[in-house]
């Protein structure tokens, strides 16, 4: 047995062993019982619990550094789990520990050797003929009756037990077993005071310069997509998505090669109404290239050749009878039009009244606003519309400022109970003006991100004191020393990165690597602050 596979095999022993031990113990006569052990059977089982949970524990806690909350689950559920056996499990735990993963992998190898010590007497207990291996040998010829995450499994034993170790063996065990319990949990804690937990769970499902260049196609297609004779403006709304997802031991099958964008679009014609579409963008084709390796095509490419090319969208938009709640829209790698087919809309708002963050920030007394800017919602909200700045950073979908009163939300829920969607804010653009490029600065998002931790879960939407109004980083810095005892770690140094943005001469956004630092500085750590608070399962996109 090599690396990580240890810890689940010593996972999966420890409750196996202790029900043996309960069967023998309940099987024998009290009177012999005591005369043979006293009470050092009942410690040991007493001991060997608090082996199994101080165990799961820590280990549930590294796993949770470098694995999706389903893997960690399964794993923690049934050692037999390949993934325990991965190259990707040891590889990331290496970097997560570092130079203590082989003292910690060393000291499971020891409890491993205690226990295979344990099963070695424990006479009666079926045994697989396919291994050697004293604890695999036992785990998998007694699989468990039942099985609970939250709780340690039951079994069933066909035959009577026999445990033939001397009282004096078992309390040297039990001693060496408890003092490697104590060992993994003192390394662990010291690695993470170390600050050595420096892998990442989480990334863009593209890199920032993919989604900016297709963003920006899907603008300039958009520009030029209507035909029809009126002269008023084509509103276009292009939904913000942080498009943060948690790493997977196993990767996920998915097109790198394009991008989803939600928009919803409203015609002159028609003004009343907003008609919801996805659109797919690829990848553009290099110019010049004469080569293209079949297996480099995905699925959906195939798919998308094989859409109607369109050369407006008034002929779909324009017109009253509409047959689709959400029309799919696709702009091939040659930056062409394509459609349409049936897409899925994932949130239906039955209301039209428009709200801006400002709305939700700061909202008047007399304004009837339902809003949930609260909790796991504050944090989202916060984390979308930081990383969406730095995705459409340099495209047109920024205008010249982009504020507060610039980032829209609808409402959505039953009419009796509608609630402001602050999961899906929103750009707006008009397509019969030049946008200019973007304006907002970090000093923009320095404020923006302590506006988000005053309005706290009391949401009385108070102001910071000037602020908001001007007096920039200076003002800001000294708000951060009145409320440092109020400031979460991932809050305050997200505001700090972009005060120290905001006052760098040398901060450019057009350069990548700095964008990529702030998406690791500010993004990164209120998502994780958030999963962590708010114990989100499954793919951060899903939330």
């Amino acid at each position: 047995m090599s690396g990580f596979e240890v810890a689940g095999v010593v996972l999966g022993s420890v409750p196996l062993l202790i029900s043996a031990m309960e069967h023998y113990r309940d099987g024998l006569d009290p009177v012999k019982a005591f005369l043979r052990y006293q009470d050092e059977l009942n410690r040991a089982l007493r001991d060997l619990r608090a082996l199994h949970t101080s165990l799961a524990m820590t280990l549930e806690y590294i796993l949770k550094q470098v694995a999706g909350q389903d893997e960690v689950i399964d794993m923690m559920s049934d050692y037999r789990q390949q993934m325990w056996k991965s190259n990707e499990l040891e590889t990331s735990l290496r970097s997560l520990l570092k130079d203590a993963y082989d003292d910690y992998i060393d000291i499971l190898g020891d409890v491993e050797s205690d226990l295979k010590a344990l099963a070695s007497k424990l006479q009666g207990l079926d045994r697989w003929s396919g291994t050697s291996d004293e604890l695999k040998a036992i785990i998998v010829a007694n699989p468990p009756s039942s099985s609970n995450t939250t709780m340690r499994p039951s079994y069933e034993f066909k035959a009577r037990l026999k445990f033939a170790m001397r009282k004096k063996k078992i309390v040297e065990l039990i001693e060496r077993i408890k003092k490697r319990t104590t060992e993994l949990e003192a390394l662990i804690s010291k690695v993470e005071r170390r600050g050595q937990w420096t892998t990442w769970k989480s990334s863009l499902s593209s890199s920032l310069v993919e989604i900016s260049e297709r963003a920006t196609t899907l603008h300039q297609v958009l520009s030029r997509a209507w035909s029809c004779s009126s002269k008023g403006p084509h509103h276009v709304r292009l939904f913000l998505e942080h498009r943060m997802v948690r790493k997977q031991l196993k990767a996920k099958l998915g097109n790198k090669n394009s991008t989803d964008f939600r928009i919803s679009l409203r015609t002159p014609s028609a003004p009343s109404s907003w008609h919801g579409a996805e659109v797919k963008v690829e990848e553009k084709e290099i110019c010049g290239s004469k080569m293209r390796f079949e297996e480099d095509k995905h699925a959906d490419t195939n798919e998308i050749a094989k859409l109607e090319e369109m050369s407006n969208l008034c002929s779909i938009f324009c017109r009253e009878a509409h047959t689709m709640d959400c029309y799919g829209l696709a702009v091939d790698s040659k930056g062409k039009l394509r459609g349409v087919y049936i897409a899925v809309n994932p949130r239906s708002h039955v209301s039209s009244r428009l709200f801006n963050l400002d709305d939700l920030l700061f909202p008047s007394p007399k304004a009837i606003l339902h809003s949930t800017l609260k909790g796991r919602s504050r944090y989202l909200l916060a984390i979308t519309l930081a990383s969406s700045f730095l995705q459409l950073h340099g495209t047109p979908w920024l205008s010249l400022h982009w504020d507060r009163d610039q980032i829209f939300f609808l409402e959505h829920g039953k009419e009796n109970d509608l609630r402001v969607d602050v999961e899906h804010p929103f750009v707006v653009q008009s397509y019969l003006r030049h946008h200019g490029g973007p304006n907002f600065t970090f000093g923009d998002q320095a404020e923006l991100q302590a506006e988000f931790v005053q309005n706290d879960d009391t949401g009385d939407g108070r102001r910071m004191n000037g602020a908001v109004e001007a007096i920039g980083a200076l003002t800001l810095s000294r708000w951060m020393k009145q409320e440092k005892d109020e400031l979460s770690y991932a809050w305050t140094d997200a505001v700090q990165h972009c005060i120290d943005c905001s006052v760098n001469a040398d901060t450019d956004l057009q350069d990548l690597n700095q964008r990529e630092n702030i998406l690791n500085q500010v993004v990164m750590p209120l998502l994780e602050e958030m999963y962590s608070c708010y114990h989100q399962r499954g793919p951060l996109r899903d939330l």
